[in-house]
């Protein structure tokens, strides 16, 4: 997915889903708002890559107390959203 920021017109690419991975989400994800894009789109390059480094971070630091594989999986899937945006910024 393309997204431009209203802030300051910066072009990135964002994945919305994993490239190699698709994920179950509960039911009180489905939204109409993506906060990734809704990030991208009203705030700053630094808080969007925060948002997923903190997300992977988290998810790696509790997998072997919570999740297990599942949330290795998150983890990944962060950090190729993260790889993915900050690509396109670079």
């Amino acid at each position: 997915m393309s997204i431009t920021c209203k802030k300051c017109s910066t072009y990135a690419e964002v994945l919305v889903e994993s490239e190699t991975r698709k994920m179950d989400k509960p039911v009180h994800y489905a939204t109409d708002i993506d906060p990734i894009q809704y990030l991208t789109a009203n705030t700053n390059e630094l808080e969007v890559i925060g948002f997923l480094r903190g997300n992977a971070i988290k998810y790696l630091t509790r997998f072997d107390k919570k999740g297990g594989l599942q949330d290795l999986d998150k983890a990944m899937d962060y950090v190729q959203k993260l790889r993915s945006f900050y690509g396109g910024i670079n």
